[in-house]
This record gives structure tokens, C-alpha cells and sequence, in this order.
């Protein structure tokens, strides 16, 4: 019972946080849909939303079969909105998130470590995949003179060269059982 008080009350507070963001600082989007909405796009935008939600907890789920039983694919998904949404809220550069999903997949049943460890995977491995995209979208930013962008670019050739070593170490130490 106090699980579903504290649902409904976070549900409660999240839509009264909602409204106010729209009317505050959400005026002209919503100007935009009042006069002139686009249902089928608006329809889009959601089921693009949900398939990449969906995508993103089967890769979660595919992790946590390779150390424990997975919850349902559901279940997966609705952590995973959870965790996206906290991350939205916390200004903690996308992180914030993830010990709630550990958490919440601890909370059904999932050994804690392995619960730990496969949100650490997913997000070393949403972090490896996106680093490629950032450097070539930067270096075009560059490419049509925003000098500002030169400090980023180094930024993210440095953090994707670290990333690459640390998943090059982490593989040796798995395969020499050391880790």
C-alpha cells in the first residue's frame, strides 16, 4: 500500500511540475500545437519515443540474461523510463538515473551486483556507441565555422580514446579471469 502512495504521490507532482514548466518557459511550443497540430507527427514522435525505450531495456535485458534471470521485457522498460526520467530531472550529466534502475532491478529479484554491473555495461555501452556519432557531428559543426566547437571536439576525442582503453583493459583482465 505505501508503494502505491508514494506512486501516485510522485505521479501527482510530477504532472503539477509538468504544467508549470509548460506555462513558464513552454509558451511558444504550445502556441505551435494550438494552432496548428500535427496529430500524425505528434503520433510518431511517441512511437519513436517508446521503440527506443523498448530497444535500449531489450539491450538491458540481454545483459542481464548473460548473469541472472531477467524480469519481464515490461517491467525492464518501465525501470528504464524511471531511470530516464530521474536522469532528465537530476543535473548530473545523464548518470543520475542509473542507480535507480539498479535499485528497482535489485527490487525484483535481481542480485544486487548483478543488477549493479549490468547498468554500468549498458551504460559503457550506450556511452561507446554514441562517442563515433559525437565526434563526426562535432567535426561538421567545425567544418562550418563554429570556432566554439574546437574545445568540445578535443573533449570528446579525449573521452572516446578513454573509453576505448578502459573497454580494451576491461576485456584483458575478463579473458585472463583476473577481473
Amino acid at each position: 500500500m505505501k508503494a502505491r502512495i508514494i506512486f501516485w504521490a510522485n505521479l501527482a507532482l510530477g504532472a503539477a511540475l509538468l504544467t508549470f514548466m509548460l506555462r513558464a518557459y513552454g509558451g511558444p511550443a504550445l502556441d505551435v500545437l494550438r494552432v496548428a497540430p500535427s496529430w500524425p507527427l505528434l503520433a510518431a514522435f511517441l512511437v519513436a519515443v517508446t521503440a527506443t525505450i523498448v530497444c535500449l531495456s531489450v539491450r538491458w535485458g540481454f545483459i542481464l540474461r548473460g548473469l541472472s534471470a531477467p524480469p519481464a521485457l515490461l517491467i525492464l522498460t518501465l525501470q528504464r523510463s524511471a531511470g530516464h526520467s530521474l536522469a532528465v530531472l537530476v543535473p548530473s550529466g545523464n548518470l543520475g538515473g542509473d542507480p535507480l534502475r539498479a535499485w528497482l532491478a535489485n527490487r525484483v529479484g535481481v542480485p544486487a551486483g548483478d543488477s549493479i554491473a549490468s547498468v554500468v555495461v549498458d551504460r559503457s555501452l550506450e556511452i561507446g556507441s554514441a562517442a563515433p556519432f559525437s565526434i563526426v557531428f562535432a567535426a561538421l559543426l567545425l567544418q562550418h565555422g563554429i570556432p566554439e566547437i574546437q574545445g568540445a571536439l578535443v573533449t570528446i576525442i579525449t573521452g572516446t580514446i578513454a573509453i576505448g582503453i578502459g573497454i580494451t583493459l576491461a576485456v584483458r583482465r575478463l579473458r585472463t579471469g583476473s577481473g
